[in-house]
């Protein structure tokens, strides 16, 4: 007796529906979870264009101030101006778009600053060539520049790196909200299943006790 009270359908059934319940729960919270994880590495690839855009409007600009420098066309000139505005642009977009991660934050205003240097450098060297008229550049001016050069690779380098390690524990943490949440599923259903049937077969038992148990009664009547 204390057996059939112990396995009862209804302890069996409150048992597999607790666990549908915590279930849903949880898969609930690791959908939100790998939603967020989603998002984030999402706005890692964008951070990451935007660095690549950086730094190819970075190269544009340096190659038209240097075409202007060589041949003295007006369109070079003209051209470095509007890419070097797109390029400013671009930069505080990257400053906006990683103003929730500090260090990040503060490499993008770094680069920033190198870039407004590197500009002012080009500009400088447009501004002393007479009419953009092939001149001879002092070993200082060279040196300035390259060393603009190097300091803007580098801080791109360092904010690329940073945005890949994030990208890849981005992308691990999604991973494992997804698998969990197909671990979860693959147990908990097949599991609730089996309790579900195994409540019917002892429902199906009892009822068929109870009839007998009629039909007995109903002969000694």
């Amino acid at each position: 007796m204390t057996a059939r009270r112990h396995f009862s359908p209804l302890r069996v059934f409150l048992a597999a529906t607790v666990i549908l319940v915590a279930l849903g729960l949880y898969v609930v919270a690791n959908a939100i979870q790998f939603a967020s994880d989603y998002r984030s590495v999402t706005h890692t690839y964008t951070v990451l264009a935007h660095l690549d855009r950086i730094e190819s409007l970075k190269h544009q600009a340096v190659a038209e101030s240097r075409g202007y420098l060589l041949a003295g066309r007006v369109e070079n000139r003209d051209n470095f101006w509007r890419i070097g505005g797109a390029l400013q642009r671009e930069a505080d977009l990257l400053a906006e778009q990683v103003i929730d991660n500090r260090a990040q934050h503060q490499r993008a205003v770094a680069l920033r600053r190198s870039l407004d240097e590197r500009l002012r450098l080009s500009v400088r060297a447009m501004q002393s060539s007479r009419s953009g008229a092939a001149m001879p550049v002092d070993a200082s001016a060279i040196a300035a520049i390259r060393s603009g050069d190097r300091d803007v690779a580098m801080r791109l380098e360092q904010l690329r790196t940073a945005e890949n390690t994030l990208l890849s524990m981005r992308s691990s943490r999604a991973e494992r909200s997804a698998w969990l949440t197909l671990l979860a599923a693959g147990i908990g259903i097949p599991l609730s299943l089996l309790l579900i049937g195994h409540a019917q077969r002892l429902l199906a038992r009892e009822n068929r006790v109870r009839r007998q148990a009629e039909a007995a009664a109903s002969e000694s009547n």
